[in-house]
């Protein structure tokens, strides 16, 4: 039974629009008052609101866009009730965000017909972000422990060898269980780095004053810092010749340690996910102040549901493809490319590679 919020400054209308819901069984909450109704929907989940459009103190128009400006209640369906002569409004309420209009008077089978179709397509919606954070909830459970836990049984492996044989160890073995314990402790600092940028990230896209303040920031010789990020990962994949660079250099509008920090992830996973010997193309082109970085490998790539599930803390194919990480990598660069009105794009097919395409704004 869905709960329903009639908001109508006409008592006739607003009695005939809760007299029809009621009788279909649903629970309806009535008011004439538009700041009244956006109070209620503050405090109550309601799953549909009904609302007229020209009211007094706040019109529908306005109450809809304090709704949708709200991370909360953003998603609340909203039928409107019009007349025959603000029809030629409906375009502006719809760019608003408005779900259906229903021009009065209307068949109360109109009305039943409008809200179940409204109430369908929530229902659908709920059920696809309740299973994608299903989804990440599991890979949080499972994978996050098992991420973090992993690289620190290495330190702590390493630590306890030295302990025990402190005494015959040859400088050639401490050397061995070193580099052992520095391999460890930066993997675990990476995951942890990760996982702090995503939730920094996420606060920052609510933040307008410090996003503007992000979108100043220029990095003038993107060159060097992406041949230097590109040069620093093929060598840890010991493929420095796999690596093929054509960079046209152009002023860029991001921080520095943002760049890098997208670079590396995107980087990284073209050389992971693609064999030694293969290439991995790295180029930046700038056009209509648009710099596009692109990324290609030639590895596994991705099926089509893959492409369209990128998502926090998921992996795709872990039980088959054994791979380190969180699965936040992608996710943090194509959030972090938004925060300064960039875009991230995925290109891929499943055994011939990956193309993954970063298009940020020139700086100047």
């Amino acid at each position: 039974m869905a709960d329903i919020l009639v908001i109508d400054d006409e008592p006739s209308v607003r009695s005939l629009v809760t007299d029809i819901l009621d009788y279909a069984g649903f629970r309806t909450r009535e008011t004439a008052n538009g700041y009244q109704g956006l109070e209620w929907i503050l405090e109550q989940q309601f799953d549909l609101v009904v609302c007229d459009v020209d009211m007094p103190a706040i019109t529908g128009y306005q109450l809809l866009r304090e709704v949708r400006s709200n991370p909360a209640i953003q998603t609340t369906p909203f039928i409107f009730l019009t007349g025959k002569d603000e029809r030629q409004h409906m375009r502006y309420g719809m760019e608003l965000g408005a779900d259906d209009y229903l021009t009065k008077p209307f068949e109360p089978a109109e009305l039943l017909a409008a809200v179940n179709t409204q109430l369908k397509k929530q229902s659908a919606l709920n059920h696809k972000v309740d299973a994608t954070l299903q989804q990440a909830h599991s890979n949080i459970i499972y994978a996050l422990p098992h991420e973090l836990r992993t690289p620190l049984l290495g330190i702590t492996g390493y630590a306890e060898l030295m302990n025990l044989d402190a005494e015959s160890l040859s400088p050639a073995d401490v050397r061995d269980y070193a580099q052992g314990i520095l391999r460890s402790s930066h993997r675990l600092q990476r995951h942890i780095e990760n996982v702090l940028v995503y939730a920094q990230v996420e606060i920052l896209r609510h933040d307008t004053e410090q996003l503007a303040q992000l979108r100043q920031q220029v990095v003038h010789n993107p060159e060097a810092t992406i041949t230097d990020v590109a040069l620093e990962i093929a060598s840890k994949y010991l493929r420095p010749d796999d690596l093929h660079l054509e960079i046209h250099n152009t002023p860029l509008a991001v921080t520095q340690n943002d760049l890098e920090r997208m670079l590396r992830e995107i980087i990284d996973n073209a050389f992971k996910f693609s064999e030694a010997g293969s290439s991995v193309y790295v180029t930046l082109v700038g056009e209509d102040n648009i710099a596009t970085l692109s990324v290609s490998d030639a590895g596994r790539g991705m099926q089509r549901e893959q492409l369209e599930h990128i998502a926090a803390f998921i992996q795709f194919d872990r039980v088959f493809h054994e791979q380190q990480g969180l699965g936040l990598g992608l996710t943090i660069a194509k959030q972090l490319a938004s925060l300064y009105g960039g875009e991230l794009h995925l290109f891929s097919r499943p055994n011939e590679g990956t193309v993954v395409r970063l298009d940020l704004r020139q700086a100047g």
